[in-house]
């Protein structure tokens, strides 16, 4: 399915015309400039994806690049040659103005295939993050960097994973993937209120900002998807779904949405469009860097006015969004609240 180009009355803030539109070019030219320079390597791998901004098309200057790096079996994410391919992989972007992973972090990892795929590893709640977060990872926001045959097989595949035949009639269709989609979002959520640390490029009044807007959406786009995917046959449900998940969260929410209430679909990316431009803004990421952060048992302690600003956004946000469900639960006879 072909990306959706923003239209100029759908999804442009008054401050920054076309931010949006900006971030998706600049955000393809890097995909296309990760890509060529890293073919060398591609043979390592099932396939290589981008998630996060790069995933989402929304790239801002010095964005990072949360990558996926997918191999066969468990066996092959621990070989020599592979962790090798992974650092030779980063070694290639020099010159690029992407910010790579940490050394030691989740997306310098390998990930196996018949890990994300096992099946006796449905409903575990001991599940490690490292193959949790990547399996919910390929269906929230990540873009092939290398195999995109074998990452639209992949993503189908977790989505056959989280839709086992139901065994009682009260199993609503994707039951099993919205509730991981929800515990996914609580316990991010959770996770980053109580993680106060910081340096000199990241804060907690930086992540609690992504966390109103980039990440809000990034949930909601998945889940906008779900609900609508209800409204097809058995059959026909997943196709839909693997191909409306090549879309970015924010298109997912407009697509769905504009289906209840147009108004609102315009009114929500016009708002997210103005918290990105917000953020993008080289003063205000400096101050939510600078800023400083909860302090346990000082009652004086208030967010940075730049927080501030995109928590006002983000309710305004939420707003439109219950009212759009409200309507689809109006149209439907559904109870659609919003989970997170």
């Amino acid at each position: 399915m072909p990306l959706i180009h923003m239209q100029p009355d759908a999804g442009r803030s008054s401050a920054s015309p076309g931010w949006l539109t900006a971030a998706r070019q600049r955000s393809q030219d890097l995909l296309e400039a990760v890509a060529s320079g890293t073919a060398d390597v591609a043979s390592h791998f099932v396939c290589v994806a981008a998630a996060g901004s790069l995933g989402r098309l929304e790239a801002g200057p010095g964005a990072d690049i949360d990558t996926l790096f997918i191999v066969e079996t468990e066996h092959a994410a621990g070989d020599a040659a592979v962790r090798m391919a992974v650092e030779t992989f980063f070694g290639r972007l020099t010159g690029l103005p992407l910010a790579v992973p940490k050394l030691h972090g989740i997306f310098r990892r390998p990930v196996a295939r018949t890990a994300l795929l096992a099946v006796e590893s449905r409903g575990r709640i001991d599940e490690s993050p490292d193959t949790f977060g990547p399996r919910i990872q390929m269906l929230l926001d990540a873009r092939p960097v290398h195999g995109p045959a074998a990452f639209a097989e992949l993503r189908r595949a977790i989505l056959a994973w989280y839709a086992p035949r139901p065994w009682l009639s009260s199993d609503a269709p994707w039951s099993y993937l919205l509730s991981d989609l929800v515990r996914y979002a609580h316990a991010y959520r959770n996770w980053q209120r109580f993680k106060l640390d910081g340096d000199d490029a990241d804060s907690w009044s930086l992540r609690q900002a992504k966390l109103q807007s980039c990440r809000f959406m990034t949930w909601l786009g998945l889940y906008a998807v779900l609900l609508r995917a209800r409204e097809e046959s058995d059959r026909e449900a997943t196709d839909w779904l693997a191909a409306h998940l090549d879309l970015t969260p924010i298109e997912r929410v407009a697509v769905v949405c504009r289906e209840d209430a147009p108004g609102l679909a315009t009114e929500v990316m016009a708002i997210y469009e103005a918290m990105l431009a917000h953020l993008a803004e080289p003063a205000v990421r400096i101050a939510l860097v600078r800023a400083a952060g909860p302090s346990p048992g000082d009652p004086a302690w208030e967010p940075a006015e730049s927080l501030q600003h995109v928590v006002r956004l983000a309710a305004d946000l939420r707003g439109r969004v219950a009212s759009w469900l409200a309507i689809r639960q109006h149209r439907l006879g559904s109870a659609e609240a919003l989970p997170f």
